[in-house]
């Protein structure tokens, strides 16, 4: 099963966004439909903070004790860095993958939950096109692609670092010239 998922992996992005274009051709979800508790759970402010900036800290607290201070986690980076050396060192590496998949898709599950409760909405082609700029952030951040290397303030220093960029190119008259603005992004995934 982790070799199908090893190498199938790159298609499963694309076949679930077929798969909603196919079940919803086009169709929205307006925010007349989401009830005012869902409406509110990402712009909240209990604490002064806005509840996703809260909810961000959680799960990145969660993620690095998990990653940093557990077995599991430390397996996870083994079998990133060596799978051959874990293997031989007794982690079962296909349970790993499939973990690691499952995480990774729970918390995009999170991030879909949380855009729609923020922009009251939802289509079939939400977030389409931040794969890239996910996958950026993070290796500038210090995760290596083939795996076994990152840090999750290296990944929050590279995101606070694409963003506050994003902010500052729309806010100047630097968002005249749209295509300067790729240009640099471009550039910064060279990095």
């Amino acid at each position: 099963m982790a070799k199908c998922l090893h190498y199938h992996h790159t298609w499963t992005l694309s076949i679930y966004r077929g798969l909603v274009f196919l079940l919803q051709p086009g169709t929205w979800v307006n925010s007349y439909e989401f009830p005012d508790s869902f409406k509110q759970l990402s712009k909240g402010t209990p604490l002064g903070l806005p509840n996703m900036v809260i909810i961000a800290i959680i799960v990145a607290a969660i993620v690095y004790y998990f990653l940093n201070y557990t077995r599991t986690g430390r397996d996870i980076f083994a079998v990133g860095s060596n799978p051959d050396a874990a293997v031989l060192a007794g982690i079962r590496k296909r349970s790993h993958h499939f973990l690691v998949y499952v995480l990774s898709g729970l918390l995009a599950g999170l991030a879909a939950v949380l855009w729609a409760s923020r922009f009251e909405s939802a289509q079939t082609n939400t977030a389409l096109g931040f794969e890239l700029q996910t996958v950026a952030a993070s290796v500038v951040g210090g995760v290596s692609i083939s795996g076994g290397v990152g840090t999750v303030p290296g990944v929050l220093l590279a995101l606070y670092c694409w963003e506050s960029f994003k902010m500052r190119s729309r806010s100047s008259a630097f968002h005249r010239f749209g295509s300067w603005r790729y240009r640099v992004y471009s550039f910064w995934w060279r990095l």
